[in-house]
């Protein structure tokens, strides 16, 4: 009963130190049950602590016994408003918290009484704006606000401004550029398509070039394909050599090939303009010219000389060596000789005849034979003239090849006999 008593006396006292607002909350009565259950906050949880001394059923928790035996149950404190949160342990942090939930509860009791109040404002000057269009300036802030938008627009005008002018000079480089690009390139299509008209021009000088000589030789050989033949594939026992299909023919292939084919001829044509050239004018030569290219009417005939002496030279040495061995035969003593000569001799030679041989007679023809033949002359045209304008400045003229007599071989060197008029000597009777 004391228990209660004081419990009482506390609760009485503390209701002088709560706002009307936390009196209004614990006043107000238990929230309805959930799903047939009491609230968590009025249920009675016995502590951990005291679960071993829980006492029977019947026992009223309060200490009060009543009529029935059961205790009566206590309506739980409304809990303070805010987020549920575990007490400060710390009794000065506990109490501003406290504070500053109370005057959080307050700001939001003010607010929730000016919000009509602000709207009707709103609405009252709303309409003022409506009837009046001259209102707004009958404020205290419009001239503050008219010199800062003043101010802001000066300055995004010169921004607009400047990015005007960046832009304008970027487009009119631009434009330049283009120009310049535009007419790099049609310059470019220009000389390409004046360089593929070119090389289909001289296609066609090629095509002509090869029909003339097929006239002047009518037993040339010529492909039936044209001056370009066309590509093959790769041969097989089923295709040996099948034609590829002009689309499978590179477009560029044409123009290589023929400004290939134009050079070569270009090449030929200057070769043969050189050699007409020389040709002419050792028609023009006088041969009674000392100073012109003397040409002996034997040049490029076959002569047998030298292969006459290689067998010349090869007989000698058979001979030498039959002379040798026979001669060693000789020196032999009889015994030796029968011995090493078991062979009969031939039925038509005696067997006592002795023939006989001169072997330093055999040296002496072997030596005459082996003496080689003076070197064949060689006769050496002079210096041509190199000519700028010709077309065959870049071409030296023809040498005669070494000249071989066909009865004998002129020597490099003789006395001169005055005879200037000879064919075969160099020019001046000098030696070459």
């Amino acid at each position: 009963m004391d228990h209660v008593q004081s419990t009482k006396d506390s609760t009485t006292n503390g209701h002088s130190n709560m706002t009307s607002f936390e009196l209004e909350l614990k006043e107000s009565p238990v929230p309805p049950k959930r799903r047939g259950r009491w609230p968590k906050a009025a249920q009675s949880i016995t502590p951990v602590e005291s679960a071993a001394g829980t006492p029977m059923p019947g026992t009223p928790s309060n200490g009060v016994l009543h009529e029935n035996g059961l205790g009566e149950l206590k309506k739980a404190a409304k809990r303070m408003p805010g987020r549920r949160r575990a007490p400060n342990p710390n009794d000065s942090i506990e109490a501003d918290l406290r504070r500053q939930l109370t005057l959080k509860t307050a700001y939001r009791s003010v607010a929730r009484a000016l919000k009509p109040v602000l709207a009707e404002l709103a609405q009252r000057t709303v309409r003022e704006l409506e009837t009046d269009p001259e209102a707004h300036r009958q404020s205290e802030e419009y001239e503050a606000i008219q010199q800062e938008l003043a101010i802001y627009f000066k300055e995004r005008l010169a921004q607009i401004e400047s990015e005007k002018r960046v832009k304008q000079n970027q487009k009119v480089l631009q434009m330049d550029v283009e120009k310049e690009i535009m007419k790099e390139q049609y310059i470019n299509v220009f000389h390409d398509l004046q360089f593929d008209y070119e090389l289909r021009a001289q296609n066609e000088i090629l095509e002509l070039a090869r029909q003339n000589e097929r006239e002047v030789d009518e037993d040339a050989t010529d492909d039936e394909d044209g001056v370009i033949p066309p590509l093959h594939r790769f041969p097989t026992e089923e295709n040996p050599a099948e034609v590829l299909e002009k689309k499978f023919d590179s477009r560029s292939r044409f123009f290589l090939e023929t400004e290939r084919l134009a050079q070569k001829f270009e090449y030929r044509a200057v070769v043969r303009a050189a050699k007409d050239q020389i040709v002419e004018e050792m028609v023009q030569e006088d041969p009674s010219d000392s100073k012109a290219a003397q040409v002996p009417d034997t040049f490029g005939t076959f002569d047998a000389s030298q292969r006459e002496h290689a067998l010349g030279i090869l007989n000698a040495r058979m001979l030498i060596q039959a002379a040798e061995s026979i001669q060693a035969a000789e020196s032999l003593p009889a015994a030796e000789s029968l011995q090493t000569n078991t062979s009969p001799p031939p039925p038509d030679t005696p067997a006592n005849s002795n023939v006989p041989v001169n072997v330093s007679s055999l040296h002496l023809l072997a030596d005459l034979l082996l003496t080689e033949p003076p070197p064949p002359t060689v006769i050496t045209a002079p210096p041509p003239t190199v000519s700028l304008t010709s077309p065959a400045a870049a071409k030296p003229k023809a040498v005669p090849s070494p000249v071989m007599n066909q009865q004998h071989w002129v020597p490099s060197s003789r006395p001169d006999d005055g005879d200037d008029d000879d064919p075969r000597s160099p020019a001046g009777g000098d030696s070459s």
